[in-house]
């Protein structure tokens, strides 16, 4: 459970630094036999400071409240 609260409170931190995510998509516009075209479509994914200082505090519990394997 410990390391389930590290990798929460990491996963928190980072969403308070970054702030946001970025990401390409390829999506098919035409598929007619041998032609085939392809666009790319950037997306962007904000991340809300309340939820990644949920999560990092969520984290913080869990590694507290854990019981570690000895």
């Amino acid at each position: 459970m410990r390391v389930l609260g590290v990798v929460l409170v990491i996963a928190g931190l980072l969403g308070l630094a970054v702030g946001t995510l970025q990401y390409t998509r390829k999506k098919d516009v035409i598929d007619i036999g041998k032609l085939h075209v392809q666009t790319n479509e950037n997306k962007t994914v904000a991340i809300p400071p309340l939820f990644a200082g949920a999560v990092a505090g969520l984290g913080v519990i869990v590694f507290i409240l854990g019981k570690g394997s000895k």
